[in-house]
């Protein structure tokens, strides 16, 4: 299930964020919106799939565990496919560890649960 963005401004960050749980999805959506930044929230990783193809992002949020196409099964397809392989990826995961290292492919781990200014934080860091 996904949700329509508002209309970017123009030099807005675009965000996917993509995430199976309602709460998570939602807080996560909802402080990068009151941040400055266009989200698409996306609950599951063939939905994000089909996005990632027809739309452009700055940047994509993943949760590692869904069901169907799991995160981890998505970021090898992002960094696949030559329209998205230089996309940064966070991954937010309670099967991480603070402080262990991102999987391959993804530019950081924000374990959860997660603090909406750290991933404010690791977004800002990661676009100029």
């Amino acid at each position: 299930m996904t949700a329509k963005p508002e209309q970017a401004s123009p030099g807005e960050r675009r965000i996917l964020v993509v995430d199976d749980e309602p709460a998570t999805n939602a807080l996560a959506s909802e402080y990068l919106r009151l941040s400055g930044f266009s989200v698409l929230p996306c609950r599951d990783g063939a939905s994000a799939l089909r996005l990632l193809e027809a739309e452009a992002f700055d940047l994509v949020v993943l949760d590692l565990r869904m069901p169907g196409l799991g995160g981890l099964e998505l970021l090898k397809i992002i960094r696949e496919r030559p329209r998205t392989r230089s996309l940064p990826v966070i991954v937010l995961s309670a099967s991480l560890r603070p402080g262990a290292p991102a999987p391959e492919g993804a530019r950081a781990v924000i374990p959860k649960p997660f603090s909406p200014k750290d991933l404010v934080s690791a977004i800002r860091r990661i676009l100029p």
